[in-house]
């Protein structure tokens, strides 16, 4: 995606989320070494996801919004941080901003027709 650096830390991110008892601390710091190498790259959309979503985190202990309906298999952490493996992809992207703003808490501003 980015680089091999940002490779490694997401995949070590989920490895990290897909344990029962989850370390928050460990997360947290691993998030936000994530978003300095995309800061770096200059992708504001998932630069701002990741401090929402580890604030997020930090405050609640869990990645704390309405989001997945139907993916038993999956919490919402694990599902950003998949999403995260290829945020350059336009479908993940658009999820990714989906994200943001339930993290923001507020509805999604709708495109104009036409655009």
């Amino acid at each position: 995606m980015y680089n091999e650096q940002y490779n490694k830390k997401v995949s070590e991110l989920r490895k990290l989320v897909s344990y029962e008892q989850l370390d928050i601390e460990k997360i947290v710091s691993l998030m936000k070494e994530i978003r300095e190498i995309v800061k770096s790259v200059g992708d504001p959309l998932v630069v701002k996801t990741l401090r929402l979503a580890y604030e997020n985190i930090e405050a609640n202990k869990e990645l704390a919004i309405e989001y997945l309906e139907d993916q038993e298999d999956l919490n919402n952490l694990e599902y950003f941080i998949d999403l995260l493996k290829d945020a350059q992809n336009k479908y993940n992207r658009d999820e990714i901003e989906d994200i943001m703003y339930a993290l923001l808490g507020i509805p999604r501003p709708q495109a104009e027709e036409g655009e």
